[in-house]
């Protein structure tokens, strides 16, 4: 019987998806002797790297996604929609919490329970306590932290993510620089739940305003609305006045690297096949995070990191500490480089773009692609990793015809995209439009671009974990 047909029957196969995925999971742990880390524990590497196992995160992937929709399925319409319209009040809770030092506070109780009153006082920012154990209730509400006697708050697996771990007396002594020198993590969620939250909620009035609503200049995204500014993303945070919110942004960019991320990149092109010496250019760089992993690991290739001249100088002392001898050897070299400018570097081997153009209108893109076109030579490969948003929908049938592409299929009765498993790319897709005019991109969007700016998609891929921007593309010059 057709589970449309009778929707119990699709409840059912939902809970069957669950179910078999759980055991799968059961028998990968069993087979390496390792448990599945509690939501009740707080968050360690040694704990969540068994998530990182392939075979476990497929079958998470689906118990996600069959969970989101069994939620979706078997709730109140009414209050299916009003929750989600009410999601932005998590997310103002969450920066709450994170700027009243609450994760660092429990932790320096040994992760005990902390009375809210006790958690207001040492955060030393006159947060009325009352209020607080209200915001930390919904929290709580969604698993982050946990409540284990009326008012009294500590830290679980989620919630401990936020913690950047210093210590609250030197948080307290310098709170612009809290987020200085840690994994990034909790910065990143801190800029998701400032910057980004409030352009987004500005995007209906961009979206139907006649002067922006066809617009792809990054200077009339919804945040120049929120933020009553004509400049751009990245302009914004050079204005006097916004120094933390600048800070705050790098360290951001270093807590999105993730180690699955750095894996995939590493394995998402023959490396090793390059002659001695080959030239790879990291496009749009940044101080050069995943060139690092690259020089680590293929010693006989030379890289050059290409970003604007201020992240080009905030590279320069991060280089010189961690990998001086390929600097001073001129085996890595650093370039301020506008990257919509004509590229300086002829005839590399590769160029390597990763998570750059998703910042970019398409018009935009065609224009960075095409400086690199003009100035690759006939054996250069462009390496772009980035997403590759899958249609909601079944994408059999359509006429992609890219090697290494696999179209979405619905499997079972999960959506085509897995739903809540991949919703991270979609809430991405809107931080980008919000913020710069930019978009995350399905597969036909990025061969028609590409195409269109002089290159041809040779092989495409998307990794199990597609939301850490494992994706791959790689062409050739057309």
């Amino acid at each position: 019987m057709n589970t449309t047909e009778n929707p119990i029957c699709e409840l059912r196969a939902l809970s069957d998806v669950i179910k078999s995925s759980l055991d799968k999971i059961e028998a990968v742990l069993q087979s390496i002797s390792k448990p599945f880390p509690s939501l009740d524990d707080t968050s360690t590497p040694e704990l969540d790297v068994v998530r990182l196992i392939p075979e476990i995160f497929r079958a998470s992937e689906d118990v996600i996604a069959a969970a989101g929709q069994l939620t979706a399925a078997i709730r109140v319409p009414a209050l299916n929609v009003g929750i989600d319209c009410g999601s932005a009040q998590i997310s103002t809770c969450i920066r709450v919490a994170i700027q009243t030092h609450v994760s660092e506070i429990i932790r320096e109780a040994d992760n005990k329970g902390v009375h809210v009153k006790d958690i207001a006082k040492a955060s030393s920012t006159g947060i009325d306590p009352g209020k607080l154990a209200r915001v930390l209730r919904l929290l709580c509400t969604r698993h982050i932290f946990r409540e284990v006697s009326p008012d009294v708050f500590t830290n679980n697996r989620i919630s401990s993510t936020l913690d950047t771990g210093k210590s609250v007396a030197q948080i307290v002594k310098d709170v612009h620089a809290k987020h200085d020198d840690t994994s990034g993590f909790a910065a990143s969620i801190e800029m998701a739940t400032d910057e980004l939250m409030k352009s987004s909620s500005y995007l209906p009035e961009t979206l139907f305003d006649p002067k922006t609503a066809s617009s792809g200049e990054p200077n009339t995204a919804a945040f120049t609305k929120a933020h009553h500014t004509s400049q751009s993303f990245y302009a914004w945070f050079d204005l006097p006045g916004h120094e933390y919110n600048a800070r705050r942004f790098n360290m951001a960019m270093k807590g999105l690297r993730s180690p699955m991320a750095s894996e995939a990149m590493r394995q998402s092109y023959d490396w090793k096949s390059l002659p001695e010496g080959s030239v790879v250019i990291d496009v749009g760089g940044g101080t050069g995070y995943y060139t690092l992993q690259l020089v680590e690991a293929f010693t006989h290739l030379n890289y050059i990191v290409q970003d604007r001249e201020s992240v080009i100088e905030e590279a320069a002392p991060i280089w010189e500490k961690l990998q001086a001898d390929a600097i001073r050897s001129g085996k890595v070299k650093l370039q301020a480089h506008n990257i919509l400018a004509p590229q300086p570097v002829q005839a590399p081997a590769i160029f390597f773009l990763r998570t750059v153009l998703h910042n970019w209108s398409t018009a935009y893109c065609i224009k960075i692609l095409r400086n690199l076109r003009d100035a690759a030579g006939p054996n250069t490969k462009l390496l772009l990793a980035d997403a590759i948003v899958l249609h909601a929908c079944d994408e059999d049938g359509a006429d992609y015809d890219l090697p290494g592409y696999t179209p979405a299929k619905a499997s079972g009765p999960l959506l085509a995209n897995k739903g809540a498993a991949n919703i991270l790319n979609y809430i991405m897709d809107m931080n980008m439009l919000s913020t710069l005019n930019g978009a995350e991109r399905t597969i036909v969007e990025w061969r028609d671009m590409l195409k269109e700016a002089g290159w041809q998609i040779v092989h495409a891929s998307r990794s199990v974990a597609a939301e850490f921007y494992g994706s791959g593309l790689l062409a050739v010059p057309a």
